[in-house]
């Protein structure tokens, strides 16, 4: 969020320019003066921040681009937002006749002669790379909806927990469910802790990925006693891995304008250590029976 806002004062700034001292006023209680030392060096490093009178910095070559790139529909980063854009890419749909854009869609509609605009068939006359240009269909044929296919959504904690109530489970239990080649192991902590668990038991015993890291991993021998990580040991691995966590936390696209040591402060702080700790802690293991082994294996197939 920092550096878009930096960019976007640029923007509107009167004088085109940012102070630090400003810059410490703005974001107090939230950014040190050293943390914001260290982000405009590192956008001056890279070309996006260029030093004016003595302790100011103005726009450079790469932020004044990437103001050009405000321009466009859908700009790769928006300096007015720290959501990040589709990266899909929009086509027009506009009238053959009088040119008037009609919507605005994906690429999908490029590859059909006949499409449906507001429950209407039009058809696709001819494409230029960027349009679509289209006029009235006289068929009553409805044309075949584009296929459209999501990427795998990440399954959080919050959700994962809720999971053994179905199953009838009393809160705390992970089932160990016996396998040919040890034990699969079910947690219930989501993709984002999952994850982590799973590489952290990697530094003791020899887990591996046995399912969905959201809901279970595979284990040689039973967790006995369970697991306990300290919170110097998490955020260690979490310093070491952030490049890892960064898009399933969601910390926006410009993220990766900040230095690396505020990136790996930002994943330690958006993963919540203590919280992390305290559901694994709450984790209580034991064998599944026949009948709950089978329920758990159909879970996993749905």
């Amino acid at each position: 969020m920092a550096v878009q806002q930096l960019f976007s004062l640029i923007k509107q700034s009167p004088t085109a320019a940012l102070r630090l001292a400003e810059l410490a006023e703005l974001f107090a209680g939230m950014l040190t003066p050293d943390d914001l030392g260290e982000i405009v060096g590192a956008l001056v490093q890279r070309g996006y921040l260029q030093a004016g009178r003595p302790g100011e910095w103005r726009a450079g070559p790469r932020l004044n681009a990437l103001f050009d790139e405000q321009q466009r529909k859908q700009p790769a980063y928006s300096i007015f937002s720290n959501i990040q854009s589709s990266p899909a890419r929009m086509i027009d749909i506009r009238d053959q006749h009088s040119g008037q854009v009609l919507a605005s869609v994906d690429a999908l509609w490029f590859d059909r002669d006949l499409v449906t605009l507001e429950g209407r068939p039009v058809n696709v006359e001819w494409s230029d790379g960027e349009a679509l240009w289209v006029s009235s269909s006289g068929g009553e044929s409805v044309a075949p909806p584009p296929i459209y296919r999501s990427a795998s959504q990440l399954l959080s904690y919050e959700l994962a927990r809720l999971l053994p109530e179905q199953l009838g489970l009393p809160a705390g239990a992970a089932p160990l469910v016996a396998e040919p080649d040890g034990w699969r192991w079910f947690h219930w902590l989501g993709d984002l802790y999952g994850r982590a668990a799973l590489d952290l038991l990697r530094y003791r015993v020899p887990a591996r990925e046995a399912g969905p890291a959201s809901l279970c991993l595979g284990l040689p021998e039973p967790l006995l006693p369970p697991v306990a990580w300290t919170v110097p040991q998490v955020e260690q691995y979490l310093r070491d891995s952030y490049r890892q966590y960064e898009p399933q936390l969601n910390l926006g696209p410009f993220q990766q304008f900040l230095p690396a040591t505020l990136r790996r402060r930002a994943v330690v702080e958006q993963f919540d250590v203590a919280r992390f700790l305290a559901a694994v802690a709450a984790l209580q293991p034991l064998a599944a029976s026949e009948t709950l082994a089978a329920e758990l294996d159909e879970l996993l197939q749905r």
